[in-house]
């Protein structure tokens, strides 16, 4: 009997998960820490208060329950300037509306803990309860006086307070200057907020500084991510494609500084084989690793006119990058597509490429109008016979081509010195129509594996739309297809 009891006492894990189990399996919505730890262990009471912390479960009296089973809704606020403005649940249910004066102190990016009070034509209102984690301590603003108190006016015009300027007599700021300020921890939504000012920004870089302050934008790396990127080894498996002896290049903007995918192509019996090699990453970066996590943190590199922030720390970035001479790790997609341009097969797998020469646009239609090189130019051809079409494939299929032209913007010591439209060239063409389709190749793939990944898509355009559209078009002269 006793082995029986002790059998059903353990059935949960004495973990995080355990106790959610725990709670969501009790039919009681109010439990005691001491309940769960007498049925999960001492450690138990430890992880209650972290998932309180957390906003997983919610302290009533002396007793503690699930969110959901009190009505409670755990999100992420995302806040308007006039005061209002929307939870975004957490498990991916409808917004809730939070109207002004319901948002408690939380602020624009904040976790949060929300009840919904009413429905209002099929959509919830509510109130937020609790801010479970800051998006963000520091702002960039504006000092401005008003009534002979200094205030700082937030630049993120989602945020609809002023903070109220603690006094420091070391500093000098007055009304008018830029600062980068740190909020107090805000409680009481009666109150306004209040903050210190850290540094004031100067006006060479007002708005640099501002940006970088606003988003969170970190120039450097931590000593320890510079010491694991210095002991690097490349991870190079057995099952890595030789394509050393290929002629594959790169072909980028004339300043560009990394580069990141090589082409090559061949044409045999009918077909083309087009191989699109992407510099392999995770060959250098161990998943969890310091550089990794870091990098998951910045989400991409930042290009400001006077600084750039890097996902990924400079020198590992120079390693990575498939300069011209030098043996590289990639990731290949391989297509065997036919002269109608269907991919009749593909293949994705680990490689080993040679950069054989590094190309601008520029220069690469200059050989392939030229035709000195002779491998070179006779792989240019074949590219652009190839890319030709692919493009006149997705012309017949409906692809409407904007050709918006770009700008180039020339800046020296924060002045402008030539706005002037970039050069379209066809070898833009080529590399946008290989690109495409590697990445079309990749979408494929993973759908059909049944793996998750972030697809980039379009809505279908409304029929009725469309066919206004249409007649608005032919008024002009054009007849659309379909």
């Amino acid at each position: 009997m006793s082995n029986k009891r002790k059998g059903k006492k353990m059935r949960y894990q004495p973990d995080r998960n355990g106790v959610l189990q725990f709670f969501k399996k009790n039919k009681s919505d109010l439990i005691s820490a001491k309940n769960v730890v007498r049925v999960m262990g001492r450690n138990a009471g430890d992880i209650i208060k972290e998932l309180v912390g957390e906003g997983r479960l919610i302290k009533v009296g002396k007793r503690y329950m699930l969110p959901e089973r009190a009505g409670v809704v755990k999100g992420k606020f995302d806040g308007k300037v006039e005061g209002y403005g929307f939870i975004i649940p957490e498990d991916g249910s409808q917004d809730i509306f939070i109207p002004p004066g319901s948002t408690f102190v939380a602020l624009n990016g904040d976790i949060v803990l929300a009840v919904k009070t009413k429905k209002r034509r099929g959509k919830w209102e509510g109130k937020i309860i609790r801010v479970i984690k800051r998006a963000k301590k520091r702002f960039a603003g504006k000092i401005i006086n008003e009534d002979g108190i200094l205030y700082l006016k937030p630049v993120d015009k989602h945020i609809p307070y002023f903070f109220f300027i603690v006094n420091d007599k070391k500093r000098k700021e007055r009304p008018g200057d830029f600062v980068v300020a740190e909020m107090f921890e805000w409680k009481n939504p009666n109150v306004s907020p209040s903050c210190k000012v850290i540094k004031k920004v100067g006006k060479k870089e007002v708005e640099t500084m501002l940006i970088e302050e606003e988003f969170g934008l970190k120039e450097g790396f931590s000593n320890s991510i510079k010491n694991e990127v210095l002991n690097i080894q490349i991870l190079l498996d057995k099952e890595r494609k030789d394509f050393v002896k290929q002629y594959a290049v790169t072909i980028d903007p004339e300043d560009a500084k990394d580069f990141d995918d090589a082409v090559a192509i061949e044409k045999k019996n009918g077909f083309f084989y087009l191989y699109v090699h992407i510099a392999d990453v995770s060959a250098y970066v161990r998943k969890n690793s310091l550089t990794d996590r870091e990098a998951e943190k910045r989400g991409c590199s930042v290009y400001l006119p006077h600084r750039t922030y890097f996902m990924l720390p400079q020198e590992l970035t120079k390693n990575i990058s498939l300069t011209e001479g030098n043996k590289k790790p990639v990731y290949s997609v391989i297509a065997k597509i036919n002269s109608e341009g269907e991919v009749v097969d593909y293949i994705i797998q680990r490689g080993l490429i040679v950069n054989k020469k590094r190309l601008s646009y520029k220069s690469a239609e200059e050989i392939l109008e030229s035709g000195n090189g002779k491998d070179l130019s006779t792989s240019l051809r074949t590219m652009k016979e190839l890319a030709d079409i692919l493009t006149a494939k997705k012309a017949h299929l409906g692809r409407i081509d904007f050709k918006v032209p770009e700008v180039e913007v020339k800046v020296e010591d924060d002045k402008v010195l030539s706005i002037s439209p970039t050069i379209r060239l066809p070898t833009h063409r080529i590399i946008e129509e290989f690109m495409i389709l590697a990445n079309e190749l990749v979408a494929e793939n993973i759908y059909n594996s049944k793996r998750s990944g972030i697809y980039r898509v379009h809505e279908e355009p409304d029929d009725v739309k469309l066919m206004e559209f249409k007649k608005f078009a032919y008024s002009l002269g054009y007849k659309l297809k379909g």
